[in-house]
């Protein structure tokens, strides 16, 4: 009977976990998918139809307002909102990391070099996928649109502070900070799976939920591994600066290098080496840098996977009245998070197919 009563304790704490989770990730994709179209986009037309703005000025103007927003109000009342739930200091969550730099910086280049290799495979899933619909963009066509936006000078910098800095800081606050200290109770690797699963349905984009919730469950890992959230911070810092160099370089390559590389005109990949060699040097630098750490973190973590090194990744569980199965059942059969990934759902398929 009380082994009963203990199970009944554990699912209901389980399911309001679930439940407070899924509403915080709910409330931030609201905040993505509405507020713009609420709130910002009339007023880009005003200053579009009245001040006769020109386009790179008002995109410029939008993610500085749009990044304002986000993080000087959104996150802050999020985290607080979660961490109300826990009673946690958030002063607990800055230890000393009880780990050293190299493994730090060891499980930065896995982190890497799974984002890299999922990306590969997505990529071509997600082409496959789109090519069986005529009428859908081409996943080509959709990474050109997102690297020939210019916003200027202003625009460029808000948006490059924002991902490379702030979005580490405050993304590991609501998700390792927040959310997994308070979900570890049920399970730690129970909770790196799932934390790290929320992380990509956080981003809301198609060609970000499965990059994205990989590299959340190695950050998920580290923090639990270190007692801090800090490495996490520092690993997330590495990967979103690499990709915020890169868009930017990808931004300022020539109209139509791209094109020619892809359809092996080589003629005219020729003339745009020519025209553009510093930043084509650039983008090879980046490359091959990109390649090397990748590489370098899929071989560390084969090694970490090894028999014999598989201690390593002991996270000294607690113990749980729950299996495996009935944790799964109570979690993702929350109301909340049946909703959330309703939402993740219909969003997904309409941006992929919908254009």
């Amino acid at each position: 009977m009380q082994n009963l009563q203990d199970k009944e304790t554990a699912m209901r704490k389980l399911r309001s976990c679930a439940s407070q989770n899924a509403v915080i990730v709910m409330l931030w994709l609201f905040f993505m998918m509405f507020f713009g179209n609420i709130f910002i986009e009339p007023l880009i037309s005003y200053l579009r139809d009245e001040k006769h703005w020109d386009s790179q000025k008002l995109e410029g103007f939008y993610y500085i307002v749009y990044f304002s927003l986000q993080f000087l109000i959104v996150f802050p009342v999020l985290i607080s909102m979660r961490n109300s739930e826990s009673g946690q200091k958030m002063k607990t969550w800055f230890r000393k990391p009880n780990a050293t730099f190299g493994f730090v910086l060891k499980w930065a280049c896995i982190a890497f070099g799974a984002g890299v290799a999922i990306n590969l495979i997505q990529y071509g899933v997600l082409a496959a996928i789109l090519s069986l619909f005529k009428d859908s963009p081409q996943l080509n066509d959709r990474i050109k649109d997102m690297t020939s936006s210019d916003s200027g000078p202003v625009g460029n910098i808000a948006v490059f502070v924002s991902i490379a800095f702030l979005a580490p800081i405050f993304e590991e606050l609501i998700l390792r900070g927040a959310m997994l200290t308070d979900t570890v109770k049920h399970g730690k690797w129970f909770a790196v799976v799932n934390i790290g699963i929320l992380f990509g349905l956080f981003h809301m984009n198609y060609s970000q939920i499965l990059y994205a919730a990989g590299i959340g469950m190695v950050l998920c890992f580290v923090a639990l591994k270190t007692g801090s959230i800090i490495p996490c911070i520092f690993i997330h810092f590495f990967n979103n600066l690499f990709g915020a160099v890169m868009s930017f370089i990808m931004r300022k390559l020539p109209d139509g290098y791209l094109e020619a590389l892809q359809n092996r005109d080589f003629e005219a990949v020729r003339q745009f080496s020519e025209d553009s060699a510093v930043m084509l040097m650039l983008m090879e630098l980046m490359m091959f840098v990109t390649i090397a750490v990748a590489i370098t973190g899929i071989v560390f973590l084969i090694i970490e996977l090894q028999p014999k090194n598989r201690h390593r990744l002991s996270l000294n569980d607690f113990p749980s009245p729950l299996t495996t199965k009935e944790k799964i059942k109570a979690y993702y059969l929350s109301p909340y998070t049946v909703a959330l990934l309703v939402i993740v759902v219909i969003y997904t398929g309409v941006s992929m197919f919908g254009g």
